[in-house]
């Protein structure tokens, strides 16, 4: 036991290393295949592999969604521009067999059982009946989810545990901000945090949902979460293995940090959601503000109203708005070129809104 505790500290302390490199950005974007003729019928990956043979950075997820998965860049500005083009390629690929591409936290028509489990590694099978023993959210997580993944590089030592902790500050407001789960299995759903309350329900002492980043002692404290996780099989009693099943809102992965809790959104939406989040964690010093202002919020209460009201509620909205204004005063110490050129006419009239909709309530 003793054993097996010091390798999981010590594989864990490597998920916090940092990277001492110029801090690079990375984007993942998953997107719902679907034909127009009968939206509810599941396309599979077998239909869709020979169409994007020659589309880089392409990958699935285990009910079928697309994953377009560009390597890192230098800014938001590039990083938003490769995905862009990876999208445009996969979209045109697709086409000419009559697969389309939505971009949506939950699968609008379709429900898990009618997608079926696309994926039959060892991984996916063991955590498709593991999840399944625990309730129906874990297959749909699975199988009806897709988000847009913002990897920020890690800044080592002192100053990471920072954006570590601000990170898990964030998450859930920018879940909140950008939430598009509006509808699932044809309905329309009362709030549009679907996908959140999702990831909620799905296995909490596998995805932590704001019990993360609330010490100083990060390692120590992601070393208790993984070793409270039941192991998912035995095919995954190795620690790396087991510490590849989870899935926080926040993922450290050694030199970076992936950001798990934003919806798959529309292309005019994405661009503000990765320069938010990069300007609030990526840019030397913001992250120090977000900590000073949010470190006393009630996170796991901030989650609630992310997968339910959203901003609509006065206590999510207030906090928006107060980042949104730390984003928006970062904005003047970056380069010109850092952000996507649409990015920041974007966060100013996502702040005027948002801030409108506080005084109107």
């Amino acid at each position: 036991m003793v054993t097996r505790t010091r390798v999981l500290g010590d594989a864990v302390e490597s998920l916090f290393e940092g990277s001492y490199a110029a801090p690079l950005v990375g984007l993942e974007r998953e997107l719902f295949a679907y034909r127009h003729e009968d939206p509810t019928a599941a396309v599979t990956i077998a239909d869709m592999r020979p169409h994007l043979a020659d589309v880089p950075d392409v990958a699935f997820e285990p009910g079928g969604q697309v994953e377009l998965n560009p390597g890192p860049q230098p800014t938001a500005a590039a990083a938003v521009a490769v995905l862009r083009e990876r999208e445009r390629a996969a979209r045109a690929a697709l086409a000419g067999a009559g697969i389309h591409l939505a971009a949506a936290g939950l699968d609008p028509w379709r429900r898990p059982e009618r997608i079926g489990l696309q994926l039959t590694s060892s991984r996916y099978c063991d955590l498709d009946r593991y999840l399944s023993r625990r309730g129906s959210a874990g297959r749909r997580f699975m199988r009806q989810t897709a988000g847009l993944h913002v990897c920020v590089d890690l800044r080592p030592g002192a100053e990471g545990v920072v954006q570590w902790r601000a990170a898990n500050l964030v998450a859930p407001v920018l879940a909140a901000l950008f939430a598009n789960s509006r509808y699932c299995e044809g309905r329309r759903l009362t709030t549009d945090g679907g996908r959140t309350a999702v990831c909620l329900a799905t296995d909490p002492a596998r995805m932590a949902y704001g019990r993360l980043g609330r010490t100083r002692d990060v390692v120590g404290e992601y070393a208790r979460f993984a070793a409270a996780a039941p192991t998912l099989s035995e095919r995954f009693r190795d620690v790396d293995a087991h510490l590849s099943t989870l899935f926080p809102a926040v993922r450290p992965r050694g030199r970076y940090l992936e950001l798990r809790c934003l919806d798959s959104m529309p292309g005019s939406d994405l661009p503000v959601a990765v320069a938010l989040a990069w300007l609030l964690l990526g840019v030397r010093g913001v992250d120090d503000e977000v900590l000073a202002g949010l470190d006393s919020c009630d996170v796991p209460a901030l989650w609630e109203l992310a997968a339910g009201p959203g901003i609509l509620h006065p206590t999510a909205r207030g906090i928006a708005v107060r980042l949104l204004r730390i984003a928006s005063a970062a904005v003047d110490v970056l380069p010109p070129g850092e952000l996507p050129p649409d990015a920041c006419a974007g966060l100013a009239d996502l702040l005027e809104r948002t801030t409108r909709q506080r005084r109107s309530a």
